[in-house]
């Protein structure tokens, strides 16, 4: 998907480890995620304000899903915390 999206803004084709450190990219998710949800209807409270794109597959085997295929937050967090205290400027967990 990251590949299409920079192909289609003239985004120079890197591998998918890079293109999820590119601001560029970040920004279009980011403007695609609130058009989706202006789109649907959400409260302004209800928008994204921030993205973090990470290189990982979450899965089960990693840890980063439980077996139910549930998102493993515990173990998440810690991992991008940087990168979320970072698109929301502050510096305390978010569990």
């Amino acid at each position: 998907m990251l590949s299409k999206l920079a192909a289609s803004h003239d985004i120079r084709a890197r591998p998918h480890e890079q293109l999820v450190q590119d601001p560029q990219i970040r920004d279009l998710v980011l403007k695609e995620l609130q058009s989706v949800g202006k789109k649907a209807g959400l409260a302004p409270f209800e928008i994204i304000e921030g993205v973090v794109l990470g290189d990982e597959e979450w899965s089960s085997l990693n840890g980063l899903l439980t077996p139910a295929q549930k998102l493993a937050r515990r173990k998440i967090v810690p991992l991008y915390q940087g990168q979320i205290d970072g698109v929301y400027g502050k510096a305390k967990s978010v569990l």
